[in-house]
């Protein structure tokens, strides 16, 4: 079960590090929500980029952590 934990944490960190910054930058305009008058730029790519991976630890490190205790011999 610490295994399945792990991989469900990584795959979750990945998915939100790489998907929330290109759903938001590419698929939000799309659907009328343009919030970046800029242009989408450096900088905007940079704070969705520190988001997710804000978003991913959030969401990943309590899940590692239990994988660990899981994983402890009884």
């Amino acid at each position: 079960m610490s295994n399945s934990l792990i991989d469900v944490a990584v795959v979750g960190t990945i998915g939100y590090a790489v998907g929330l910054p290109a759903v938001a930058a590419l698929g939000l305009p799309r659907a009328g929500l343009d919030w970046d008058p800029t242009g989408y730029g450096a900088s905007t790519w940079l704070l969705l980029a520190v988001g997710g991976v804000w978003y991913s630890l959030v969401f990943a490190v309590p899940l590692v952590l239990l994988g660990f205790v899981f994983a402890l011999p009884t």
